[in-house]
């Protein structure tokens, strides 16, 4: 029975080795009268090196809604004490309307145009403040926060609008390059000399209009201009509760490609420094099967095995074998973009990732990537360029590795 069991262990491992192999083998992204604050420059992470950057506590670790319960727009205890309702979504990314195209949400409460007078908005994640305005026309106070982020091992960058504060009510004495904490009250929801509707008014832009005014005109914009450049504010919200934040993470490893550097985190510090070969073929993201490159993401341990291994590349997998979910989520919807892979191809892959199961490694984008040994020990002051797209740590340096990590562990690989 237990030399049953060892040949059914060799065939596994044979087939393990295969997937790794065969994806190995060589086929040849201010205007004038009004009372405006200049916007800083843009506001960078500043870290002598990659690691430290990744291990910045001035990373986002998740994002909450503005307004009353954060979790979501239920019930909540208002400024003064009072059981709320909760708020509604009066306008969202409705399109062309009187004033043009709408760039964001209106939130406003359930109990009335009036009730939400001087409630509290809050910082939907940590960032800092990049600008903040009088709008014209009586528009009230804005406030624009920068936040950094982490979206699929990269660092990604959104900025927060607020509109129609309370200019008399600011609360915290805002000023431009302050750093600002998840759910801090930056202001309260009002108008000026009742002027306006009281309410919220938030968007979520990107990078490339953050130079813009907070209440810059919108009514020559198209629906191409607005999806390129804003946000849909509930939906990135409740996609991102969570995202992968070093500084905090129980455990998660860091491998930056262009240091050859391999990094253990457990409970947001940093325990072991390893040396890492590569693929043949170093640079760029992995992005189709056969390229020898090493993928670029963050992914999760989906497998562990024990050498030896059998058959002819068996010894270059070295003493552990340690399997990542390549290809995810974003490599499945960046084949499609490219037309590497169909779209029955990026359904299996995505469906595969969304059941934490072992995405599929017989599509044109490869699989069978992990963290394996050598044949002996490559020098870490030579050549390191010598997997088919795995990440390779010396033998002694991953038996003990092995032990620390789980599968359901994640990784991150950065360029």
């Amino acid at each position: 029975m237990i030399q049953k069991m060892h040949f059914q262990g060799a065939i596994i491992l044979i087939l393990l080795l295969a997937s790794c192999s065969s994806d190995s083998l060589p086929v040849s992204y201010a205007s004038a009268g009004k009372q405006e604050l200049p916007a800083i420059k843009k506001t960078k992470i500043k870290a002598s090196s990659r690691i430290e950057k990744y291990m910045s506590p001035l990373l986002a670790n998740g994002f909450d809604f503005p307004v009353g319960n954060k979790n979501d727009n239920g019930p909540y205890k208002g400024r003064y004490g009072l059981d709320r309702q909760g708020w509604t979504i009066t306008c969202g990314h409705c399109g062309k309307e009187k004033y043009g195209i709408h760039t964001g949400e209106v939130w406003d409460a359930i109990e009335s145009n009036t009730s939400d007078l001087n409630e509290h908005v809050f910082a939907i994640a940590k960032g800092i403040v990049h600008k903040i305005e009088i709008g014209e026309n009586k528009m009230g106070l804005g406030i624009m926060l920068r936040h950094v982020y982490l979206e699929n091992g990269h660092f990604d960058t959104i900025y927060s609008v607020y509109k129609h504060l309370n200019p008399q009510n600011v609360g915290t004495d805002l000023k431009i390059g302050d750093t600002i904490n998840r759910g801090q009250s930056i202001g309260s929801i009002g108008n000026f000399k009742e002027q306006i509707p009281m309410y919220l008014h938030i968007e979520l832009r990107r990078s490339s209009i953050a130079y813009k005014s907070i209440y810059f005109k919108t009514d020559t914009l198209s629906e191409k201009y607005k999806k390129e450049h804003f946000m849909e504010v509930s939906d990135f919200i409740t996609f991102r509760r969570k995202v992968t934040h070093p500084a905090t993470a129980k455990k998660l490893m860091i491998a930056i490609k262009k240091t050859y550097k391999f990094y253990l985190i457990r409970d947001g510090k940093l325990v072991d420094t390893l040396e890492m070969a590569l693929g043949q073929n170093p640079n760029y993201h992995k992005i189709r099967q056969g390229d020898n490159r090493t993928p670029e993401g963050e992914y999760k341990i989906t497998q562990k095995a024990p050498g030896p291994f059998p058959g002819d590349i068996g010894p270059y997998f070295g003493e552990r074998w340690i399997r990542i979910n390549y290809p995810n989520w974003y490599d499945a919807e960046n084949g499609f973009k490219n037309k590497i892979i169909d779209q029955k191809a990026k359904d299996r892959i995505q469906n595969a990732i969304l059941a934490d199961q072992k995405p599929p490694k017989d599509t044109n984008l490869g699989g069978g990537i992990g963290i394996h040994g050598w044949s002996g020990e490559w020098d870490p002051k030579g050549h390191r360029n010598i997997t088919w797209g795995c990440i390779s740590i010396n033998n002694p340096d991953l038996v003990v590795l092995y032990n620390k990590i789980e599968i359901g562990d994640k990784i991150i690989i950065s360029e």
